[in-house]
């Protein structure tokens, strides 16, 4: 069974959406984003998950200390400069999402 994971930046006013970043198979991040997500949803899967701030930032962390078989820490450089830019790009109307689905 294999599982994809994107995390997006959506801007409805422009109607255009950019891919952050793409993982596979990554389940450790997937379960962790998950229980910050709401621990007591019974599955997460295929559903768009709203990320804020505090959402990305520990997203950001976990990535720093774990890695994939695929990503080996290559999400990090992206992930830190989207990270940079996050209050601007909400104030520009971008919201960001999570999603995984297997």
């Amino acid at each position: 069974m294999g599982l994809d994971m994107y995390l997006t930046r959506r801007n409805k006013a422009k109607d255009l959406e950019v891919e952050i970043y793409y993982w596979r198979k990554f389940w450790d991040l997937y379960e962790y984003i998950w229980k910050e997500f709401d621990p007591k949803e019974t599955n997460i899967n295929g559903q768009e998950v709203h990320v804020n701030k505090e959402l990305f930032e520990k997203i950001f962390k976990f990535c720093c200390y774990h890695s994939d078989y695929f990503d080996t820490f290559n999400s990090l450089p992206k992930l830190a400069e989207e990270l940079h830019y996050f209050d601007e790009r909400t104030e520009e109307g971008w919201i960001y999402y999570f999603m995984g689905d297997y």
